[in-house]
């Protein structure tokens, strides 16, 4: 955890998806990174995941790796910081988990889909490639649900559509779609923790990093936006940024990559 004082006297804040980005794809492990990690921290530059997981996951990542304390969980369902942080309470989605699942229970008939609640634990196990342990805290959701998508592309986009009046919508993700609440937005959960750092006088840039679609939003509102590259992952849309770096390497090691490029200039220039 950074305390506050640095986190504002620091020239950067990094936002991170997990998953394909900070964690490798398949076994879910920052080794590349860890370098990388140790330096963001010395240097007081806080790095804050922005991620699917729920909070039950990310507590267990936030105390192994060298990490802010802060996190957006849920794709920004529900916003996270340290104590000493402005706002620092936890902002909950309005839309809460059991809603999700009688919406999506009533699409059932007209879509082939499972989500996480179908799949169960084990089901969440072997789709993912999570031990069971760790399914479990995966499970336990507060405002969305991940969709394993068995339809056509076409019927996804009715699928979307028929969340509309419900308050939902959908974005997808590496492997699979997310359902969650209108307003959750990992984009809009940055924009709240950077205004907030700008009252308490902080004048540093923000950069982002992320390897899919969903996190698409959330690189369009960062000073620099960072695509790791990830070849299984539909293509990235415009993202409009006057820095864009897109790396040669994937997962963790794309990301010390990037880092190093854009923050530590460890290897040359960045592409504009």
């Amino acid at each position: 955890m950074i305390a506050l004082s640095r986190v504002l006297a620091s020239d950067w804040v990094v936002f991170t998806d997990l998953d394909g980005t900070l964690l490798d794809h398949h076994d879910y492990q920052a080794a590349p990174a860890l370098p990388m990690l140790t330096r963001l921290q010395a240097d007081g530059i806080a790095v804050v995941p922005a991620t699917s997981k729920t909070r039950a996951e990310l507590e267990l990542l936030l105390a192994r790796l060298p990490l802010s304390g802060a996190a957006i969980v849920e794709n920004g369902a529900s916003v996270h910081l340290p104590a000493d942080w402005p706002g620092h309470e936890l902002f909950e989605s309005a839309i809460d988990y059991a809603t999700v699942l009688t919406v999506l229970e009533g699409l059932k008939p007209r879509f082939r889909f499972r989500g996480f609640h179908d799949l169960g634990v084990e089901g969440i196990a072997r789709e993912t490639g999570l031990s069971l342990a760790q399914a479990t805290l995966a499970a336990r959701r507060q405002a969305s649900e991940p969709v394993l998508w068995q339809d056509t592309d076409s019927a996804l986009a009715e699928f979307s559509a028929a969340l509309v009046p419900a308050g939902l919508r959908v974005i997808r993700g590496g492997r699979f779609v997310h359902v969650l609440g209108a307003q959750a937005d990992k984009a809009h959960s940055v924009e709240r923790m950077l205004a907030g750092l700008h009252r308490r006088g902080w004048r540093g840039r923000s950069l982002a990093l992320g390897d899919a679609p969903n996190d698409h939003a959330m690189l369009s509102r960062a000073d620099v936006a960072v695509v790791v590259r990830n070849p299984h992952s539909p293509h990235m849309p415009d993202l409009g940024n006057k820095r864009i770096y897109q790396t040669q390497e994937t997962g963790p090691a794309g990301w010390a990559e990037a880092i190093g490029h854009l923050i530590y200039h460890d290897t040359g220039e960045t592409d504009e």
